[in-house]
């Protein structure tokens, strides 16, 4: 019992607790509710006071005013004048019925305002971040046309609503279709129900037929998009939907919707055109200049008034047929864009493309829409402060390297692609459009500075500004109009002045009232021209070349944004997926901003990387077109100095140096400085290279060989560079926060400018020279190493006097400037004496060998031994001691015992056995006698006999026959014994015989015919 009754009481306990936090939640939120209805009262109020009073006479204007272009010539007539008004009993029924059904199907039962539609597109805008769903009322339409502006913001929404519930309570349903009806734009020039009626189909608004009445009805959501004559295609798809529309609300049946449906639009045409009228193209630049009137002037444009405008009509119907057609560039489908063109001098604006579905009075995307705008952003909020504020150039450099924002979110700031290039110039990174060195810019002017900057140039921001504001991270955005008029102070030399539409107003009373335009100096004459050179090199170099005109001297910056990875996620985007695409650019005369985007992003439209060029193009043809200045390069003030200073230098405290006379060219770069600011202290980076050190060198009779200590310098090689640079590569992508980033080996700075280096320059090298015995000099070679080797013949190596070597850097000629002095090394000190080994018992191949190796000559002769194998060395000359490289050592060979040869069977034994004699250092005697067998000159013998051995130096004597011996006694003459080296040497020059006959000879041929005789 106890312990129930303990439950009891704690699970009464745990109720009371439970129902005292709920009812506190609840009286939390109640009050919660309280103080957001009362805040959100408190600002209704204060928006409502602001309101304008309703006055209906605006609607019911009489008097007519007049607009006119820049020359004088009438481009509009504003009132009632341009109309022809009908009653609601001249207006068909089913032209009543239609439009009702497809603009407000509870037009007869609400108070002006429909409130369930409004809470949806409320919620709608609230997720979406936009307010393209407007949810308006007839009543709200009718008050927008004539009281307010159409821009898009929850202010003029607040006011419109208010004044929809006033004027409710003044007209009837019946006034207020009737004025709708009456004052609704129909396409072009076309305003009213019944011009309407008259111009698309040639009868009165009462005289209406279903079809007609339904394509008119779905004409008023946008005009310039659902007329029949330029658009019928459209037009039809439109009126069969109002047509579905009577049906749902019971107006129509569904044979008679059928029916209508059925005729083709280009039947019912009573007036056939293609062409667009003037007041079509002018209708953007109109639609700015009647809010301007209104809220800049606080007059009622409708109230007999003479407008005389900035507006050049060969330009406004230009930048319409270049954002309407395909003439000059295709445009993808649904994209849209806004376009300001204005003279850059003064501001006023010349054309004005508020969008290719403009209508009269509808949203301007050249003047109401407000986006992010990119990189255009980085001269406004980085750069131009930089030069105005610190004094930079456009040669200050700067590191692109990781880098968080400093509000202590530790987020990385990322560059396009996920990866940095080390330190360079502004020029360079705005030319590349790195974020990195912008946000940089940013922090080093401070926000608040930087905030006076960008007021200066009439950029609608606030006194304070986040960082991200540098590459555009803002988050109301801004419009083209905003960008166009902060460039052209730029190409304006600091001044800024605020873009007009309108020149002067004459008043019904002829009171004229001329423009009121901001004019001040935003920034000194330098930094407007230090950028507009910039911007020059983005044109030229950069970024922005597809959209330079060559012929033009043109300045100007792309700039694109994204979209938030959650909104990339939900529509199934890819990561590259842009949401704006700008140009914004000038030249001495005209300033263009042009923006190309989706007005609905809610739907997952995304601009895909091949669209985002769209802008350059536009900018492209607006210059080529309406451009006559051509190339007008402004003129540099005397407060500009330009020098020529080392990239990259300054890496160790930020100060950029100039370029020495030992800069090579590829780091050379002449920039822009404020006078006064320019640097003023060389660089000593390329200074001579040190001369290498600790030479020394030897040669072994046939390869020289050097060596010497590396020179310090900044050298790495290419291999060790590129793996560096991967290993970047592979780190820096998933970087999103500074803390989770692994250090580098090197830092991006150094790791970039040793790439640079290697890529331009190269590494360091060695010329390896000798010097001849005439003092030539000559180049043996190159070497990234500390040391070198040449193979060399003793007596190429011994024509050289000494060897020496310099540095210098890989890709400079021999003769740089930069280049070290030499050192020598004496040719005495690189020979080593050779010591002399007995060579008795080698090959001739290792006599050879060691020869070659120590750059001794052998020089070999032959002798016969038969003591020592054939080939085989009997002894050498020197055999022991030393001797210097290029000397000789005779060498003796072992061969086998020299035999006479048998040449008894040859013609020309005789000749054969000279020619074998003087081979082999013997001599040879040829001795003659008879022999009966054997012919004149014929072989008999020879001593030492055929096969026998012989050394050289020796005698082999040669028997040659004479023939048998004569049988008659008779003194014989002397017979002539040829020579056998010379057989006509017997003979004299004239064919005579000189027989010498000598009495010797005479006795010794008488003893042998005696001999013969008895024998």
């Amino acid at each position: 019992m106890n312990k129930n009754k303990g439950a009891q009481k704690f699970s009464l306990t745990l109720f009371q607790s439970v129902g005292t936090i709920l009812k506190g939640f609840l009286l939390v939120v109640l009050l919660g509710g309280i103080a957001a209805m009362m805040i959100g009262g408190f600002i209704i109020f204060k928006t409502i006071e602001t309101a304008p009073e309703l006055d209906i006479s605006k609607i019911y204007a009489t008097e007519s005013s007049y607009i006119y272009d820049k020359d004088g010539n009438v481009i509009d007539e504003l009132g009632v004048q341009k109309r022809e008004w009908v009653t609601y009993d001249q207006i068909s029924p089913v032209l009543i019925d239609a439009i009702v059904s497809v603009e407000d199907s509870k037009f007869f039962e609400h108070h002006g305002v429909d409130w369930q539609r409004f809470l949806v597109a409320l919620i709608t805008n609230l997720k979406s971040g936009d307010f393209d769903q407007g949810a308006s009322t007839l009543t709200q339409q009718l008050i927008k046309q004539s009281h307010l502006t159409s821009e898009k913001s929850i202010d003029r929404k607040i006011k419109e609503i208010y004044l929809s519930i006033q004027i409710e309570k003044v007209l009837t349903k019946e006034q207020i279709i009737e004025a709708y009806l009456n004052f609704s734009p129909f396409g072009g020039s076309v305003n009213g129900i019944q011009k309407a009626s008259e111009y698309y189909f040639g009868k009165d608004a009462s005289d209406l037929t279903l079809s007609e009445a339904a394509t008119l009805a779905g004409i008023v959501q946008l005009p310039n998009v659902y007329r029949p004559d330029t658009n019928p295609d459209a037009s039809e798809t439109r009126r069969n939907t109002v047509l579905k529309l009577m049906v749902k609300h019971g107006y129509i049946t569904e044979d008679m919707a059928t029916l209508a449906a059925a005729k083709p639009i280009t039947d019912m045409l009573a007036y056939q055109t293609s062409g667009v009228d003037d007041k079509t193209k002018y209708q953007s630049f109109i639609d700015v200049v009647i809010n301007e009137v209104q809220e800049k002037y606080g007059l009622d444009p409708y109230s007999g008034l003479q407008i005389y405008t900035t507006m050049d009509p060969y330009a406004q119907a230009f930048v319409y047929d270049l954002q309407n057609t395909n003439q000059y560039y295709t445009w993808p489908q649904d994209l849209q864009s806004g376009i300001i063109f204005m003279d850059t001098k003064t501001g006023e604006i010349r054309a004005i493309g508020g969008g290719s579905a403009e209508g009269e009075r509808t949203f301007n995307l050249a003047t109401q829409i407000q986006r992010q705008p990119g990189s255009t952003a980085k001269p406004i909020f980085a750069y131009g402060p930089a030069i105005e504020y610190l004094g930079w150039g456009s040669g200050t450099t700067i590191n692109d390297d990781h880098y968080a924002y400093q509000n202590g979110s530790d987020v990385m700031v990322h560059n396009y692609n996920h990866m940095y290039q080390g330190r360079m110039t502004i020029r360079n990174a705005l030319n590349k459009s790195l974020n990195v060195p912008a946000v940089k810019a940013f922090n080093a002017v401070g926000d608040k500075k930087v905030a006076e900057f960008a007021q200066g140039l009439g950029m609608p921001v606030e006194d304070t500004l986040n960082e991200s504001t540098a590459i555009g991270g803002v988050e109301t955005g801004f419009s083209p109009l905003d960008m166009a008029g902060a460039y052209a102070a730029f190409g304006n030399g600091g001044t800024y002045n605020e873009p007009i539409t309108i020149e002067k107003i004459v008043l019904s009373d002829g009171t004229t009232i001329y423009a009121d335009q901001k004019s001040e100096t935003a920034m000194s004459p330098e930094t407007a021209y230090i950028i507009t050179d910039m911007l020059h090199t983005v044109m030229t170099d950069g970024t922005g070349k597809t959209a330079n005109v060559t012929s033009m001297y043109l300045s100007g910056k792309t700039g694109t944004t994204n979209f938030p990875q959650e909104i990339r996620e939900k529509y199934g985007m890819p990561d590259n997926a842009i949401r704006d695409s700008w140009f914004v650019g000038y030249s001495s005369e005209y300033t263009a901003a042009i923006w190309t985007g989706y007005t609905d992003t809610s739907q997952g439209h995304y601009i895909s990387n091949s669209e985002q060029s769209a802008p350059w193009y536009v900018f492209k043809n607006l210059m080529s077109y309406l451009n006559p200045a051509g190339y007008v390069e402004p003129t540099r003030p005397d407060s500009v100095v330009s020098v020529t200073i080392e990239k990259e230098s300054g890496a160790e405290d930020g100060q950029v140096q100039l370029a020495s006379s030992l800069t090579p060219d590829a780091y050379k770069a002449s920039e822009l400085f404020p006078k006064g600011s320019q640097p003023s202290v060389y660089s000593t980076r390329f200074e001579q290279l040190a001369t290498p050190q600790n030479l020394t060198g030897s040669y072994n009779g046939s390869q020289l060989q050097l060596s010497w200590e590396h020179i310090k310098t900044y050298t790495l090689d290419y291999n060790y560079i590129n793996s560096l640079i991967s290993q970047y590569k592979s780190i820096t992508p998933n970087c999103t926060k500074l803390s989770s980033c692994k250090e580098l080996e090197v830092p991006e700075d150094q790791l970039y400018m040793m790439k640079f280096q290697l890529d331009t320059i190269g590494g360091t090298v060695y010329d390896v020279y000798a010097k001849d015995m005439d003092g030539n000099e000559v180049h043996l070679g190159t070497t990234s190493d500390n040391s070198f080797t040449k193979d060399l013949g003793y007596g190429e190596m011994s024509y050289y006097t000494d060897f020496y070597i310099r540095a210098r850097y890989e890709n400079y000629g021999a003769l740089a400037s930069n280049n070290s002095n030499s050192i020598t090394v004496d040719c005495e000190n690189c020979f080593k004496p050779v010591s002399i080994p007995d060579m008795a018992g080698w090959t001739k191949a290792q006599a050879e060998s060691w020869g070659s190796s120590n750059g001794i000559n052998i020089s070999f002769s032959d002798e016969p031994s038969t003591t020592v194998a054939e080939g085989i060395i009997i002894s050498n000359s020197p055999n022991s001691g030393t001797l210097t490289p290029g000397s000789t050592v005779y060498v003796k060979v072992a061969t086998s015992q020299l035999v006479v040869p048998n040449y008894q069977s040859d013609s020309d034994f005789i000749n054969k056995y000279q020619a074998w004699g003087t081979l082999n250092s013997i001599s040879i005697k040829v001795n003659q006698e008879n022999h009966e067998t054997i012919a004149s000159g014929g072989f008999i013998g020879s001593n030492p006999g055929i096969g026998s051995a012989i050394t050289p130096g020796s005698t082999l004597t040669i028997t040659v026959s004479k023939g048998p011996a004569s049988t008659t006694p008779e003194t014989p003459e002397t017979p002539v014994i040829p020579d056998p080296i010379n057989p006509d040497s017997g003979v004299n020059g004239d064919g005579d015989d000189e027989r010498a006959t000598p009495v010797g000879a005479q006795t010794i041929s008488f003893i042998r015919t005696l001999f013969n005789f008895f024998n």
